[in-house]
């Protein structure tokens, strides 16, 4: 899918597993999600291979909690700055 010139992935579920293979059939580089999915992601301990490809994460839609950050956003090698991470 396309919106206006910018390739968009559909993920096929908001499971860990299911997101950590669309990053690896896809190759997505910025990845915006919620503060349950991230924490989800760090509770799949996928390790920071899972997520080569991304270059920003973001979290939005509720305040993301200090471990959580922790745990998922910079477990996969990103900066966390000013709610948005990057490499």
């Amino acid at each position: 899918m396309h919106a206006h010139g910018v390739p968009l992935v559909c993920g096929t579920a908001p499971l860990p597993r299911a997101i950590a293979g669309d990053f690896a059939r896809w190759r997505p580089t910025v990845f915006p999600s919620v503060p349950a999915v991230w924490g989800a992601l760090a509770a799949a301990e996928l390790g920071p291979a899972a997520f080569t490809s991304l270059r920003l994460a973001i979290s939005a839609g509720a305040p993301l909690p200090p471990g959580v950050a922790r745990a998922s956003i910079r477990g996969a090698g990103l900066r966390c700055s000013a709610g948005a991470a990057r490499r």
